[in-house]
């Protein structure tokens, strides 16, 4: 076959089994934050939206217009249907596998084609392809590759036998480089450290760097660390990449990024125990044998360059590779994901090249001294079963993005420390009605983060809503003496002391939330219906419960039914019962204008009590009256 016809063939073959490995994405739906970035992201519906993709950097969770335009193109395609979405993200992944095999074969790396089936097949690249929202990874990488094709032809460095005969040093290939690269950081900027890995290559295939060479790459490092801090910016002060969880000192994020540099590494050996959220490791309980990570990672930095004159610079080029590309996500900036974990398998999408290589070339080198009685096909039998697995491992693992619950579930469950997994998906089970089903995974988040008011306050109104008031009032007053400025944690806690009949302590809870919220029509409506119906007489005071039924609708208007109904309760309390009628028939009016049945029958009850010159008494959750926990703003961070 002609050269031509190789390269046809190996790239189709590469785009095959890439398409079948990734086949099991076709069923597959949204999943986390592909609501943010594409099926509630408002910047896709209109033309004005493509505009703001562009000109708003804060218009989106990160500035990557390149992004979210092809989102734009997608979304007026085929509107919210995921098989688009799925399908366009395995196309480019496929496309990054194949020219990643011409960059190889153009340096002259012995089994490039190998090396890029693998990164093609490797389960830990399904996040970045069977997850919409990675889009940015596949995108950027493929003009990543272009960037770095432009520029080995504009270097002229081209070692395949039958390489095509470029003469080095047209400018448009230089052009067409900054160009691709540029279009590759506003894809995602992770690409940022394009210009170091150029600097690894040019030492590598040259015996003495050209100073014109390497000022060549001036705006590649120019690009790449403008496009970095904008996004560094944009994580700290948009994505909000800041707090308690953030404060570590220099010494400590050396130690992050010497465990997460091992880490990636040891998942691209042994792709085992995937799942989408890892447990944050707890850098506080570390102590001084931890320094091994970073020391190990320095220490085989350092082997390989001393080894150089001995085993060439491949090896050093390879690992440097891997260490420049994955730094910007080791910890030593701070990325608004790293407060829930260190670690995620997409972060090392381009960056696993570097280790595919240098496990590919070790293992040719050692097929080079395997006896010679052996076939000579073995090797070729090795990588033929190596891609089988990693091809049935990443269609397996391609499952769990079928939808949010799976993908979530499979964290939780496996990985009881991920507590961002179990956190979410207690929500996404609570907010589907499967409170019960909730709970657990509410408890499994709280054992994790006792000091998350957020947990406590979801775990509180779950328990609440099944019946057991107590727990969930005292899970609930961890909230609110957590979330200190928080009113409606702290309403929750009220709500909660109320339906547990836990007068004293509901009307405490009810004024810290008007402490921290004045002039709140809902907690003066509650807290004045307290203190006009609690059974308690200790708790009942007739003329606070006037003033506060009285602010809150004056706040509503008095188009509010329920605060007039409390009005009508709080009159009563002080003896007025001709007064309150009065004011009840008022409130049933109103509920009438609402269309509300329910307000308005207990109303007619209430109306009839005052007739008899009787009082409300409130007798705690069973009574129709009593104010209901509301479900806090979790977040899908």
């Amino acid at each position: 076959m002609s050269p031509r016809t190789v390269r046809a063939v190996g790239a189709l073959a590469i785009v095959a089994l890439v398409s079948i490995a990734y086949s099991p994405v076709i069923g597959a739906g949204f999943v986390w934050d592909d609501d943010q970035n594409v099926t509630d992201n408002a910047t896709l519906r209109s033309l004005s939206g493509l505009g703001k993709i562009w000109s708003d950097p804060l218009a989106n969770q990160q500035y990557y217009p390149l992004t979210h335009t092809s989102f734009w193109l997608e979304y007026h395609a085929w509107g919210l249907n995921p098989t688009g979405y799925h399908v366009t993200n395995v196309v480019l992944h496929a496309l990054v596998a194949v020219l990643l095999w011409e960059i190889l074969q153009r340096v002259g790396v012995r089994g490039a084609w190998a090396i890029a089936a693998i990164f093609g097949l490797h389960p830990v690249h399904v996040e970045s392809v069977a997850w919409v929202t990675e889009r940015k990874n596949v995108l950027s990488g493929v003009w990543y590759m272009i960037a770095v094709l432009a520029w080995l032809a504009w270097q002229g460095i081209d070692e395949r036998p039958h390489g095509a005969a470029v003469s080095p040093g047209r400018r448009w290939y230089y052009a067409a480089s900054i160009a691709a690269f540029a279009l590759a950081l506003l894809s995602k900027t992770a690409t940022s450290m394009l210009a170091p890995a150029m600097l690894l290559l040019l030492w590598w295939k040259r015996d003495r760097m050209r100073p014109r060479d390497v000022l060549a790459l001036v705006p590649y490092f120019v690009l790449g660390a403008g496009a970095g801090a904008l996004t560094a910016w944009l994580e700290v002060h948009h994505v909000n990449a800041a707090g308690s969880e953030f404060a570590l000192p220099f010494w400590k994020r050396v130690l992050v990024a010497g465990r997460a540099f091992w880490f990636y590494i040891g998942k691209e050996l042994w792709p085992h125990e995937l799942v989408f959220v890892y447990p944050r490791w707890n850098v506080e309980g570390w102590s001084a044998w931890h320094y091994a990570w970073p020391a190990a990672a320095a220490g085989a930095i350092a082997a390989a360059w001393a080894l150089r004159r001995k085993v060439g610079k491949g090896p050093a080029v390879a690992l440097l590779f891997y260490g420049v590309t994955v730094f910007p996500a080791l910890g030593f900036f701070n990325v608004a994901y790293h407060r829930f974990s260190f670690v995620q398998d997409h972060f090392q999408y381009l960056a696993s090249i570097g280790i595919i290589s240098l496990v590919v070339g070790a293992f040719l080198r050692l097929a080079d001294l395997l006896p010679k009685h052996l076939p000579a096909w073995s090797p070729k039998l090795v990588l033929v079963l190596v891609l089988v697995a990693l091809g049935a491992r990443s269609a397996r693992q391609c499952l769990l993005f079928r939808d949010y619950e799976t993908l979530l579930r499979d964290s939780a469950d496996r990985t009881p420390d991920a507590y961002l997994a179990a956190y979410n998906l207690g929500l996404h089970l609570q907010h589907n009605g499967r409170v019960a089903e909730a709970v657990p995974y509410y408890r499994q988040a709280v054992a994790v983060r006792p000091q998350d008011p957020r947990f406590h306050n979801n775990l509180g109104i779950a328990l609440v809503t099944l019946g057991q008031v107590d727990e969930g009032a005292d899970h609930l007053r961890l909230a609110a003496q957590a979330a200190t400025q928080d009113p409606m944690v702290a309403l929750n806690y009220a709500s909660a002391c109320y339906a547990a009949a836990r007068w004293a302590e509901a009307v405490a809870a009810y004024e810290e939330a008007l402490r921290r919220k004045p002039n709140w029509a809902l907690a003066e409506r509650n807290l004045a219906w307290l203190l006009a119906t609690a059974p308690a007489d200790d708790v009942r005071d007739g003329q606070r419960a006037l003033g506060f039924a009285r602010l809150a609708c004056e706040h509503t208007r008095k188009r509010v039914a329920v605060c007039l109904e409390t009005w009508a309760a709080a009159t009563a309390e002080t003896g007025d019962f001709d007064g309150a009628a009065d004011t009840a028939r008022k409130a049933l009016e109103q509920a009438r204008r609402e269309g509300e049945p329910a307000t308005e029958a207990r109303l007619v009850r209430q109306l009839a009590s005052y007739t008899e010159r009787k009082p409300i008494r409130s007798k705690g959750a069973a009574e129709p009256e009593s104010p209901a926990p509301a479900p806090s703003d979790g977040s899908n961070q």
